[in-house]
């Protein structure tokens, strides 16, 4: 006489199937966590960048300016009128100026 079993085992049970879809809505969850978190990333550095481009091209075009200022003769209404400001002042101001903006942090 043979004897047989009065169940025999063809899948999963339910509390696996439950176990294994709450392993798997963990391991998503924190890939979305992650997805999200490095997009916000993504837009923070691209503000940051846009930001500090400006100032650069900013700061370049007052060098441009500056690099073409020529002394010249100002022309005054009154006799007692202040002269001009020295060019030498002036590079001075210039050279202050440009050592401060070297200065500046760069965008991380």
């Amino acid at each position: 006489m043979t004897h047989r079993r009065p169940y025999q085992y063809n899948g999963f049970t339910l509390v696996e199937l439950l176990v294994a879809l709450f392993i798997f809505s963990l391991i998503s969850l924190a890939g979305l966590t992650l997805l999200r978190s490095s997009a916000d990333g993504q837009v923070a550095i691209k503000n940051r960048l846009a930001q500090h481009s400006d100032l650069v091209r900013t700061a370049n075009l007052l060098e441009a300016d500056l690099a073409q200022a020529v002394a010249r003769p100002s022309v005054t209404i009154a006799a007692t009128a202040a002269a001009p400001l020295p060019m030498a002042q002036m590079l001075g101001h210039w050279a202050r100026f440009r050592a401060d903006r070297r200065s500046l942090p760069s965008p991380a």
